[in-house]
C-alpha cells in the first residue's frame, strides 16, 4: 500500500508532523491553538451563519526558519501530516498514535481512514493529509518538523466500498482544517498581540 501514500513516512507506513505554513485569511500558520476559556462550542448542526466564529476559540501558530512548534504546557492544538493518503476501495486503514505520549505531549488520531479517502480532492491532487489533536502536558515542549507521530495499518475490505469516483465527503479537501461544527475562516485577518487573529 506504499504507493497510496506519499510522504517520508511512506516507505514505512508512518505519519510525520507538517510545520510548513499553510494560508488562512492571508497569515501564516503550521497549527492551530485552543483558547482556553472560550464559550462550550455546540455539536449540533448549525446554519453556516450561525457556526461558532474559529478566530474566537483559536490562535494561528505559524514557524520560521527550520520548522519547529513549542507545545506549551496544558494547551490543545490541531496539526497535520507530512504523509497525504488516498485510499482504494477495498481498503481502509487504521491511524495509531506511535506513543500516546512523546515525552510532555498527548497525541490522538480518532477512528478509520476510510475507503476513497484522498481521491476526489477538489484541487484536482491525489491524496489528504491526516489530522492530529496534540496536548501538552506539565512541561513545554518543542516539536520538530518530521517527527514520527503515528504509524498506519491497513486492513482489506470484504468487499470494496461503493462510493462513486467524484463522490465528495467534507474530509477530501481538509489540509489544516478544523471541525465543520465551526464557520469558515474569513478573507481576510490580522493578528493581534496577544496572538489571536480577528476579521480585517
Amino acid at each position: 500500500m506504499q504507493n497510496s501514500i506519499e510522504g517520508p513516512g511512506a516507505e514505512k507506513g508512518i505519519l510525520t508532523v507538517d510545520l510548513a505554513n499553510v494560508d488562512k485569511g492571508g497569515l501564516p500558520v503550521a497549527a492551530f491553538c485552543a483558547i482556553a476559556n472560550t464559550a462550550p462550542v455546540p455539536l449540533w448542526e448549525e446554519p453556516e451563519e450561525d457556526k461558532p466564529k474559529p478566530w474566537k476559540y483559536w490562535k494561528l501558530k505559524y514557524t520560521e526558519g527550520q520548522p519547529r512548534l513549542k507545545i506549551e504546557e496544558t494547551k490543545f492544538y490541531i496539526l497535520r501530516s507530512k504523509e497525504r493518503i488516498r485510499v482504494p476501495a477495498g481498503v481502509a486503514i487504521y491511524c495509531r498514535a506511535s506513543d500516546e505520549t512523546i515525552g510532555e505531549m498527548r497525541i490522538h488520531y480518532a477512528g478509520f481512514v476510510h475507503p476513497m479517502f484522498g481521491k476526489c480532492r477538489t484541487d484536482g491532487t491525489q491524496g489528504t493529509p491526516l489530522t492530529f489533536e496534540v496536548r501538552g502536558h506539565q512541561v513545554d515542549v518543542s516539536l520538530a518538523d518530521e517527527e514520527r507521530l503515528a504509524n498506519l495499518t491497513f486492513y482489506r475490505m470484504s468487499m470494496d466500498h461503493t462510493r462513486r469516483e467524484g463522490e465528495k465527503t467534507s474530509y477530501d479537501d481538509q489540509c489544516l482544517e478544523l471541525s465543520n461544527v465551526f464557520g469558515k475562516w474569513p478573507g481576510k485577518l490580522r493578528r493581534n498581540d496577544n496572538d489571536t487573529v480577528e476579521p480585517d
